[in-house]
C-alpha cells in the first residue's frame, strides 16, 4: 500500500539530504544572511556545532509575517516561477534549509527589518512553532540552532568528535569569507573567536585573515581575464602543495563549488611542476552568465553542471598557467637530491634509553641504533647464524646465511621498527630542537585538527605552539626528520585527520612520522649501524613488511641462485 508521508517524516527526510552535520546548518544559516543582505555576519557553535550554533547578521530582517513563514517546507523569497531556474542568483532557493534544519533541533529566531521600532521572536521545537510574538532586538537576523539531531539519535551515531565536527563547521565559515571578500565574517568556537576576516571586499586580505603572511606570500595573483569565462583569484606555488585537495577552493559567481572539470584544469596547469600525490592550493573565482551553469543538480548545492565545459575548462587551465609563468622560476618543480657520502653516516634511529645526541643545546642529525634485544631468537627459517655482506647502492643490505641471501631494504626496515616503537607508545627516536621556531603555513581546519590533536603529535616528537591566524610554530620536531620536510608532514597528518574515512586514522599518522624520519635511500651507512639494522630484520620474524605493506627484505635461496645461472 502507497502512503503520503506526514509532513514531519517529509522534514526529517529533507533534513537528512540537506544537514547531514552541523557544518551543513551552518553553511544553510549564512547562505541565507548573504541572500538577506548582510555585510557582517558572526557564526559561533560550541561542541562542534551539537549543543549550538548562532548566526547573526546585520541584514535586511524579516516582518512578523515572513519569520513564521520562513520555517515551512518550500517556502522561499528567492523564486517566483519555473522560469527563474534558468538563472539563479541567490545562494538558497529551495526553501528547505531552515525547515529541514528546525525538524531535527531547537531553534530561536530574532529578526527586526530595517526601520522597524520592534522586532519579532519565534520558537520552534522539532519543527512546531511553540511561541511566537514581539520583541526588541538590532536591525538583522539572529538565528540559534540548539541541541542538533536531538530527536534523531541514528544520526547523532554518525557524527564524528566535537574537534572534527568543529573542523568542519569553520571550514564552511572558511568558504562563506573567501566566497564573499565584501562580507566580514567571524568565527567563534567554543567562546574563542578563531577567525575574522575584514570584509573590505579584497580577496588577499581576505585570504590573509584566513591562513595568516605565510600562506599568502607563496600565492600568484591570476591575470586579468576576458570573455564570456572570467577567471580571477590566486593560485600557490608548488611548494605549498598538500597531499589532499582540500585547500582548493573555487567560486562560481560567489557560490563555493565543486567540480571534476574544475579540478581537471587546475591540475594540468601544473604538470610537470608537481610529485605524484601532491595537489596545489587555489582560491579561484569564476564569472560567466547565470544560463550557463546549473547549480540544482545537489541537495547541498555544492556541485555544478556547466552548459559549455570546454570553454570552462580552458578559462581555468590558461589562468593559472600564465600565473605560474609570470611567478618565474619559484613556480619550476623543486627537485632535492641527497647527495651521496661514501664515509656514511648512521642509521637513525633512537630509542627512549639512547645516550642523549644533543650538546651545548645544539641538535645533531641522527644517533645509535638501539642492539638486538637479549637473548636473540635465531635467524628464520635457517636456526643458523648470519653474516652482513655490506651495502649495495646506498640503500640495500646484503645478508648472508648458509643457504640464502637476503637482500634488506634499509629504508622500509628502519621505517618498520620505528613504527612498531611509536605504536607501542615508546619514543623511537628523541624530538630535535629547533634552533629557531619553524613557521609551518595551514588552513584553520588543519589548525585546529593538530592543536586538538597535540598529545598525539608529542608523543611523535613535535612541540606546537600557534602563532596566530593560520600558522604553528614548531619548536621541535621528530629527530630525524628534515627541517624542510616538517610543513608537509604536519599537513599531510592534518589532511589525514580531517579525513575521517578509517578508524585507523592514528596509524596512518604514525606511518607518514615514520616515513618521513626513517633512513633515506642513498644515504650510505657506517657498519656499525648496518649491522644493528641488519641484527632487527633477522632476529624479529615479524619484521617482513613495512607500514605501507611493502617487504623489508627478499630471500635467494641457494637453490634460487643455481636456477638463475642454469645449475
Amino acid at each position: 500500500m502507497i502512503e503520503i508521508l506526514s509532513p514531519q517524516v517529509a522534514n526529517l527526510i529533507a533534513a537528512g539530504e540537506v544537514v547531514e552535520r552541523p557544518a551543513a546548518a551552518l553553511k544553510e544559516l549564512m547562505e541565507n544572511a548573504v541572500d538577506a543582505g548582510a555585510t557582517a555576519l558572526t557564526a559561533e557553535i560550541r561542541r562542534g556545532g551539537v549543543s549550538l550554533i548562532r548566526v547573526t547578521d546585520n541584514g535586511e530582517g524579516m516582518s512578523p509575517e515572513d519569520a513564521a513563514r520562513a520555517f515551512m517546507r518550500h517556502a522561499t523569497s528567492k523564486l517566483r516561477s519555473a522560469e527563474g531556474l534558468q538563472a539563479i542568483a541567490t545562494l538558497g532557493f529551495r526553501g528547505e534549509a531552515l525547515a529541514a534544519v528546525a525538524a531535527v533541533s531547537r531553534v530561536e529566531l530574532l529578526t527586526r527589518r530595517r526601520g522597524e521600532a520592534a522586532g519579532t521572536s519565534l520558537t520552534l521545537e522539532a519543527g512546531v512553532v511553540t511561541a511566537h510574538g514581539e520583541a526588541g532586538c538590532p536591525e538583522g537576523t539572529t538565528i540559534v540552532v540548539r541541541d542538533l539531531f536531538y530527536n534523531t539519535p541514528a544520526r547523532q551515531k554518525f557524527l564524528k568528535k566535537d574537534s572534527t565536527e568543529a573542523a568542519a563547521a569553520q571550514e564552511a565559515a572558511v568558504r562563506a569569507a573567501l566566497a564573499r571578500p565584501g562580507l566580514s565574517v567571524r568565527f567563534i568556537k567554543d567562546g574563542a573567536q578563531t577567525m575574522h576576516t575584514p570584509g573590505d571586499g579584497d580577496l588577499k586580505n581576505c585570504l590573509y585573515s584566513v591562513f595568516g603572511g605565510e600562506l599568502v606570500r607563496s600565492l600568484c595573483p591570476l591575470p586579468n581575464s576576458g570573455g564570456e569565462v572570467r577567471v580571477s583569484g590566486f593560485t600557490g606555488l608548488p611548494a605549498l602543495a598538500r597531499s589532499a585537495r582540500f585547500m582548493q577552493y573555487f567560486f562560481v559567481e560567489g557560490r563555493p563549488v565543486r567540480s571534476r572539470v574544475l579540478t581537471a584544469a587546475l591540475e594540468e596547469a601544473y604538470a610537470g611542476s608537481l610529485m605524484s600525490g601532491r595537489f596545489p592550493v587555489c582560491c579561484l573565482h569564476i564569472s560567466m552568465p547565470l544560463e550557463t551553469f546549473d547549480i540544482n543538480v545537489h541537495p547541498a548545492k555544492s556541485e555544478i553542471k556547466f552548459q559549455y565545459e570546454r570553454a570552462v575548462f580552458d578559462a581555468v587551465y590558461n589562468a593559472c598557467r600564465e600565473a605560474l609563468r609570470q611567478a618565474g622560476p619559484e613556480a619550476a618543480p623543486a627537485v632535492r637530491i641527497a647527495p651521496y657520502t661514501p664515509s656514511g653516516g648512521p642509521v637513525p634511529v633512537l630509542s627512549a634509553s639512547s645516550p642523549s645526541v644533543y650538546a651545548a643545546g645544539v641538535p645533531r642529525p641522527a644517533g645509535p641504533l638501539p642492539s638486538p634485544p637479549p637473548p636473540p631468537p635465531k635467524p628464520p627459517e635457517e636456526n643458523l647464524a648470519w653474516r652482513l655482506i655490506g651495502e649495495v647502492m646506498s640503500g640495500y643490505l646484503l645478508v648472508e646465511t648458509p643457504e640464502a641471501l637476503w637482500i634488506i631494504d634499509k629504508h622500509a626496515a628502519h621505517e618498520r621498527v620505528i613504527f612498531n616503537r611509536l605504536k607501542a607508545g615508546e619514543r623511537p627516536f628523541l624530538s630535535q630542537q629547533l634552533l629557531v621556531p619553524r613557521a609551518v603555513a595551514l588552513s584553520g581546519p588543519e589548525l585546529d585538527i593538530l592543536t586538538g590533536e597535540r598529545a598525539f603529535l608529542e608523543e611523535a616528537g613535535f612541540d606546537i605552539d600557534v602563532m596566530g591566524p593560520g600558522a604553528l610554530a614548531v619548536r621541535a620536531a621528530p629527530g630525524d626528520v628534515d627541517e624542510s620536510d616538517i610543513p608537509a608532514l604536519l599537513s599531510e597528518i592534518a589532511s589525514l585527520l580531517l579525513s575521517g574515512r578509517r578508524p585507523d586514522l592514528r596509524d596512518e599518522a604514525m606511518q607518514m612520522v615514520a616515513c618521513k624520519a626513517a633512513v633515506k635511500l642513498g644515504r650510505s651507512s657506517q657498519r656499525e649501524d648496518m649491522e644493528r639494522l641488519a641484527g632487527l630484520v633477522m632476529e624479529t620474524p615479524d619484521l617482513r613488511h613495512c607500514p605501507h605493506g611493502r617487504p623489508v627484505a627478499m630471500r635467494l635461496t641457494r637453490s634460487d641462485l643455481g636456477r638463475q645461472f642454469g645449475r
